[in-house]
């Protein structure tokens, strides 16, 4: 046991730590669920969470009533407000091997990013909110628009990349837009007749229908269909002399599954540029190929 001046110093050095690490004013606290929880979940609560079999000194860290409850005449795990005076932070920094938390033999520490979230969780008032998937839905007011927001959920992204320092990526043309909706959201290339409604008016009204129409569409693409029209779209294109889009049909369909074999009587160019596309692929990062060429531009 290490001797009681060691403890103290340890002591002394977690609080002198946890005074000098402010929460700046107007930060936002960490989340309970987001953000918080995940970290005691795999560094605490093995030891002090909801299996009373495993349980030591009876602490209890997932439910609040518990980390807050002060014992003995000594400070409560948790103490909203005063980092400082936490056990539990005061355990995590400790210098002391027999105080510190996890304990170090064959116990990950916590590292020094996951300490400043649990600190500046406590200093905002330690709140424990229920998981997102389980709290009551509260009416959220969107922020207003700076010029390229559509919806109100674009709203939302269009403030969330402003605050990030972000800007968002230019509109793209309606039949290239078309082209992106469809396989995102039915794994087929788009009908011809949403084709020909895009190529006369281009608008966000005309883009409304179309998804609607997309998703009211009972054709959805199962994994072998989404290869075959894969498959068609590029042979359709390479019989349209498209040889740029037959081969983006492709690299998408070496993308989705690159030991597929093309049915056999493809024409042998079409079997060369499809091998090639694998090879490709094999070679550079997921989503740096172009069929252009050259590294780090996109398809």
């Amino acid at each position: 046991m290490r001797s009681l001046r060691t403890l103290i110093a340890g002591l002394v050095l977690a609080t002198v730590q946890l005074h000098g690490l402010a929460m700046p004013a107007g930060e936002r606290a960490p989340s309970w669920s987001r953000e918080v929880a995940p970290i005691l979940a795999a560094k605490c609560f093995t030891c002090h969470g909801p299996d009373p079999d495993s349980r030591k000194a009876g602490l209890r860290l997932d439910r609040r009533e518990d980390a807050l409850r002060a014992e003995d005449g000594l400070d409560p795990a948790i103490l909203p407000g005063d980092p400082a005076r936490s056990a539990m932070l005061q355990r995590i920094l400790s210098a002391d091997p027999d105080e510190r938390m996890p304990p170090p033999d064959g116990h990950e520490p916590l590292s020094d990013g996951e300490v400043d979230v649990l600190r500046r969780w406590i200093e905002g008032g330690a709140i424990y909110e229920r998981h997102w998937s389980w709290a009551r839905l509260a009416e959220v007011e969107p922020p207003v628009s700076r010029g390229w927001a559509w919806r109100a959920s674009d709203r939302f992204v269009e403030d969330s990349l402003a605050r990030e320092g972000l800007a968002p990526a230019g509109d793209c043309a309606g039949p290239t837009w078309l082209r992106r909706a469809s396989f995102a959201l039915r794994g087929l290339p788009p009908r011809e007749e949403w084709l020909q409604a895009i190529l006369e008016r281009d608008e966000p009204a005309t883009r409304e229908l179309i998804v609607d129409a997309m998703l009211a569409d009972p054709a959805t693409a199962d994994f072998d269909s989404l290869l075959d029209a894969h498959v068609k779209l590029a042979a359709a294109a390479f019989r349209m002399g498209e040889e740029k889009e037959a081969k983006t049909a492709l690299l998408d369909l070496a993308r989705i599954d690159p030991s597929y074999a093309l049915p056999a009587g493809f024409p042998p160019v079409f079997v060369r540029e499809f091998e090639k596309a694998k090879k490709r692929l094999e070679k550079q990062p997921r989503g740096t190929i172009s069929v252009e060429g050259p590294a780090g531009s996109t398809a």
